[in-house]
């Protein structure tokens, strides 16, 4: 018999996408609906002011860098069309 928690853990992985560096990939959620995407700064760093994005459909996008918190390791970027849910 499934719990509710087994059935919210694959809606929950459909809430993140991988980031694409040149140094490597990490990965990012989303949080709103208005398509924000919650990150670590060191993922990030010092790159572009965009960001690519690889979504759990096997879906491609940009999103753009729109604030950085380096002293807590975090990062906020944005897309303009969430392809997913946020994060509950």
């Amino acid at each position: 018999m499934k719990s509710e928690k087994d059935s919210s853990v694959p809606d929950a992985a459909k809430s993140f996408a991988t980031l694409k560096t040149k140094e490597g990939h990490g990965s990012g959620c989303l949080i709103s609906k208005d398509g924000l995407i919650l990150t670590n700064y060191h993922v990030v760093g010092d790159s572009p002011s965009w960001a690519p994005l690889l979504f759990e459909d096997g879906a491609k996008d940009s999103g753009i860098v729109v604030r950085v918190y380096p002293e807590y390791d975090l990062a906020l970027i944005k897309i303009n069309t969430p392809k997913l849910k946020p994060l509950k």
